[in-house]
């Protein structure tokens, strides 16, 4: 090992040699120069390649962060939004016997959530479409049905046309 390090500090000293020879025939005041000089761009190349982007890094965290603080607090101020509906008793189970998908549209009603399409995909599965609902609404309608034997097998979110409505296209299958 120490014999590679050898061969590649002369190698190094051998390709230095012509601008060392060149710097050393300056006169000294060139030499200060050439040294402040030298001394400016290495910190030019600090502050460029190693400050810089970590505080970038820095501010990205930061804000990430902020977001997920603001998520949490809706989440927090909501908490009895969620639980109230959970807990809410004498709703027809959806997935039980029966017409089910007439039971996604009347628990979809329950829950302030209105379909605006939906087509069966044989005896147990379903498209459905909801346009600019309340997300929280939608949620807790989702949950209900998971709750009540129906899965979500795929589901597209978008956002709707104001703040905290979303778009939902969603294929749901009754458990069996």
């Amino acid at each position: 090992m120490n014999q590679k390090i050898l061969e590649l500090r002369e190698e190094a000293e051998k390709q230095l040699k012509p601008a060392l020879d060149w710097y050393q025939a300056r006169e000294p005041r060139e030499q200060l120069v050439l040294r402040a000089l030298a001394g400016t761009i290495a910190l030019l190349m600090v502050v460029t390649l190693i400050w810089m982007p970590a505080w970038q890094v820095r501010d990205n965290e930061i804000s990430e962060w902020q977001a997920q603080a603001k998520l949490l607090a809706w989440m927090q101020s909501n908490e009895s939004t969620i639980r109230q509906r959970q807990s809410s008793t004498g709703q027809k189970r959806v997935g039980s016997s029966g017409d089910w998908i007439a039971g996604l549209t009347r628990s979809a009603s329950g829950a302030a959530v209105t379909l605006k399409s939906y087509n069966p995909e044989g005896e147990d599965s379903a498209r459905i479409q909801l346009e600019n609902q309340a997300f929280s609404a939608t949620y807790l309608w989702l949950q209900q049905l998971s709750e009540d034997g129906i899965q979500v097998v795929s589901a597209e979110f978008m956002p709707g046309s104001e703040p905290g409505r979303i778009n939902l296209r969603a294929t749901l299958r009754r458990g069996l």
